[in-house]
């Protein structure tokens, strides 16, 4: 009688969180993608602009707002990646004890890395194995390929600059472990097409042109920025042939927009965290991505 009268509190409960859960995880994508364009993009690629007068005042504006943009952002992912914890407690499957779980080891990994508790190589291989565990657990279906891709690229780009903080000179096999990585870095929206399989002349002809513009821009005089610019967000050096790129633009683009909407914001998440360890606010938006994955297949299965 007692564990009958219980279940349904707890359902209504995560019922009740879950719409306010999935609410945080969209503002923290689109305060992430704004901050992406502002900071990570914009001021970065200003740097290579002649410093012409007139061009100040809109920089100093650009920044500006960058700088607002990041502290909400980095603001929303803690306030995301609590309310995914809270909403795992009180869903009480095994999807929300892992949600649980991996997002309070990330926010402990987080946390020492900031106060700089112990050695700095422990907890990123800590962040890893987070990332890595909850790529895992949101596998499943169609979308399993993909994330099996996204986690490699994860474990060996990540692994690859864990390593270095160990004290640990990768040498050759650091360069196999970054040339691999980005090997399944562009092998994610391939195998995000044959999960989805995206159709329509129109969809295929608009992802076309952004995938010759994105081969265009890595092959011409300017390739070089480009290549920092997705060395910095994407943790991609841009090691392949430009094609390669434009492929995987084009392809990426297509599967996106034939994608159901549910996947729109982890995947936005997803493209706005990059590969590998680059900083605690990247990496939680990783975090906030799959958990926010992971517990939507939790509402489909009670809906169902």
């Amino acid at each position: 009688m007692t564990a009958v009268g219980r279940a349904p509190r707890l359902a209504i409960a995560g019922r009740t969180a879950a719409p306010r859960g999935s609410e945080l995880a969209g503002a923290l994508a689109v305060a992430a993608l704004a901050e992406l364009l502002l900071v990570r993009v914009g001021s970065r690629t200003a740097i290579h602009i002649p410093a012409l007068p007139a061009l100040r005042k809109p920089y100093a504006l650009m920044t500006e707002a960058g700088d607002v943009v990041l502290v909400l952002a980095q603001s929303l992912a803690i306030v995301t990646l609590a309310a995914a914890a809270a909403e795992g407690w009180l869903r009480g499957d095994w999807r929300g004890r892992a949600v649980m779980a991996l997002t309070g080891a990330f926010a402990v990994a987080a946390t020492a890395i900031r106060f700089g508790w112990g050695p700095p190589g422990l907890w990123q291989w800590a962040t890893l194995a987070t990332v890595a565990s909850l790529a895992a657990a949101s596998a499943g279906g169609r979308r399993t390929p993909a994330l099996a891709c996204f986690t490699a690229a994860w474990l060996l780009i990540g692994g690859h600059t864990a390593i270095q903080s160990l004290g640990v000179a990768p040498g050759e096999a650091g360069r196999w472990m970054l040339w691999l990585g980005e090997a399944a870095a562009l092998a994610i929206p391939l195998a995000a097409a044959v999960a989805v399989r995206p159709r329509g002349r129109r969809r295929w002809f608009a992802a076309g042109a952004a995938g010759v513009a994105a081969t265009a821009a890595m092959a011409g005089p300017s390739g070089w920025t480009l290549r920092f610019l997705t060395l910095w967000n994407l943790g991609l050096a841009g090691t392949f042939p430009p094609f390669a790129y434009g492929i995987a633009v084009a392809t990426g683009a297509a599967s996106f927009a034939a994608a159901p909407r549910s996947v729109w914001v982890p995947v936005a998440l997803l493209a706005a965290s990059g590969l590998g360890l680059h900083n605690t606010y990247q990496s939680a938006l990783a975090v906030a991505a799959l958990a926010t994955l992971l517990l939507a297949q939790g509402r489909r299965g009670a809906a169902q």
